[in-house]
């Protein structure tokens, strides 16, 4: 659950059945939409100038990353949000991150280096679809 009550921004992780908090972790600028979950990862967008999206733990609600596509996530008005879907690779996903104007980004996430350990989230390619500025009303559809 994402949330920026008093000023204070967080993404929450409950139980289904009681409700009940499994951990907390704060952001640094209120939600700019819906989050989506991939994997073990949740990413959340920022309403920030960055375009920043935090990659968080979703077991142990860990900030394990971020990535920026250095514009404005979504829109101004709110109520877009991210889109995924599995990658070519098993264990990858595919991550679209609306622009607030023309493009829409696409990471590979959930990928792992050789030893096994997590790589970055990947740019893999930005998509021009030169949308106005704060026209975007709903998840990306790619």
């Amino acid at each position: 659950v994402v949330s920026d009550v008093a000023g204070r921004a967080a993404v929450t992780a409950r139980e289904v059945r009681t409700g009940k908090p499994v951990w907390h972790q704060p952001l640094e600028a209120p939600p700019a939409g819906r989050p989506v979950v991939l994997g073990r990862r949740v990413y959340v967008p920022l309403a920030d100038p960055a375009g920043t999206v935090a990659e968080i733990q979703t077991t142990t609600g860990r900030r394990v990353g971020s990535l920026s596509i250095r514009q404005r996530v979504g829109s101004a008005r709110g109520g877009v949000g991210l889109a995924g879907w599995p990658g070519e690779k098993p264990g990858t996903f595919r991550l679209f991150v609306p622009a607030d104007a023309r493009r829409v980004f696409e990471f590979t996430v959930g990928a792992e280096a050789d030893d096994g350990g997590p790589l970055p989230p990947a740019l893999a390619r930005v998509v021009a679809t030169d949308h106005p500025r704060d026209a975007l009303t709903g998840d990306p559809l790619l």
